[in-house]
């Protein structure tokens, strides 16, 4: 471009003479001008100047880099998932050292930050990969994604520009209530220990857990003496287990509600619980068992018994003596013994100086 060229950093000149001729090789180095117009200029001893004819150079522009995105399938995503979406960007094997691969989001440049993170890796000689990777998506991250590839160590070249990914980050659904049932098999009679089973599901792929509450007659119930709540996440299926000792109370309404994260709570079908009223007492004997014969004002006693079918827990039978229509208790003149074994009460009635 009419400046006088010497040997520097960018340039290297060398020039021969052979016989009659001379042949001289400028090499240009990391030129950054699209077109350069050259020339040369010679002399012999104190001739005139001699010109070359002009040449010029037009560099080569590189090519448009090749890029491609992964679409996210679904787009529909829940906060707290987890993704990833990868553009790959193929180009000359010299160039991929300058490449530079932008992300966008809606428009505007994105950069790591906050859950966002941006990867690249190299993953052959022509072709580089960039990761943008979401942790715990929140919904400011719903929009239009795209990539866009530039190779920097040549002016003016072209960027290539992949196509649009779409993600629609949504609340989590409130949890979907499966199923409430008796876990313990019946007959369960007042002062039972029983269990309750209680499932939910959630959708799949996220991070909060299923969490489930129960109530009995519309109070919320918690690990006590009486009560025990066991809860159990596997996958996407919440399982709750509540096991009752020692109620007293013949029917019972039982209910559990459930929510996963910040999602709205589902409530469970009501599940009435009835004990099974234990079997009639079965009278057995009555009986003397003091051996005959018994006088006016001797010491008697009488035995009485009584079972049923099932061996009630922390329940003991009662057995009331009776005289002539009129109830006794231990006294002076009557002593009353009962005991309980198994499924069978045993009373003793000892009357002593009976006229």
């Amino acid at each position: 471009d009419g400046t006088l060229l010497a040997n520097s950093s960018g340039d290297s000149i060398v020039t021969t003479n052979t016989g009659n001729e001379a042949i001289s090789e400028l090499t240009v180095s990391n030129s950054m001008i699209i077109q350069e117009d050259y020339q040369c200029r010679s002399t012999v001893g104190a001739s005139q100047q001699t010109d070359s004819d002009m040449f010029t150079f037009n560099f080569t522009s590189p090519p448009t880099p090749m890029i491609s995105v992964n679409p996210v399938d679904p787009p529909d995503l829940y906060v707290t998932q987890t993704i990833n979406i990868t553009c790959q960007v193929t180009t000359l094997t010299r160039f991929q050292s300058g490449l530079r691969i932008v992300w966008y989001q809606d428009g505007s440049m994105l950069s790591t930050n906050g859950n966002v993170q941006i990867s690249i890796v190299n993953l052959d000689d022509t072709t580089t990969e960039s990761t943008l990777t979401f942790g715990d998506l929140v919904l400011s991250n719903t929009g239009a994604y795209h990539c866009v590839a530039q190779v920097l160590s040549v002016l003016n070249s072209e960027e290539g520009m992949s196509s649009t990914t779409n993600i629609q980050v949504v609340q989590i659904p409130a949890p979907q209530f499966n199923s409430i049932q008796l876990v313990t098999t019946p007959p369960i009679y007042v002062n039972d220990t029983f269990t309750l089973q209680c499932q939910f599901s959630t959708v799949h792929n996220i991070k909060p857990q299923i969490v489930i509450n129960w109530y009995r007659d519309g109070t919320l119930l918690a690990n006590s003496g009486g009560e025990s709540i066991v809860t159990t996440n596997t996958g996407n299926i919440g399982t709750s287990e509540l096991t009752v000792s020692n109620s007293m109370i013949i029917q019972e309404d039982y209910q559990c509600r459930s929510t996963v994260g910040a999602s709205q709570q589902t409530v469970s079908d009501t599940y009435t619980f009835n004990f099974t009223s234990p079997s009639t007492l079965q009278f057995v004997s009555i009986q003397l068992v003091t051996p005959l014969p018994v006088y006016v004002s001797d010491t008697f006693t009488l035995q009485c018994q009584f079972s049923t079918v099932h061996n009630i827990k922390s329940q003991q039978m009662c057995i009331n003596w009776y005289r002539d229509g009129t109830l006794l208790a231990n006294s002076s003149g009557d002593s009353i013994v009962t005991t309980n074994t198994g499924n069978e009460a045993i009373s003793e009635l000892t009357v002593s100086n009976s006229m």
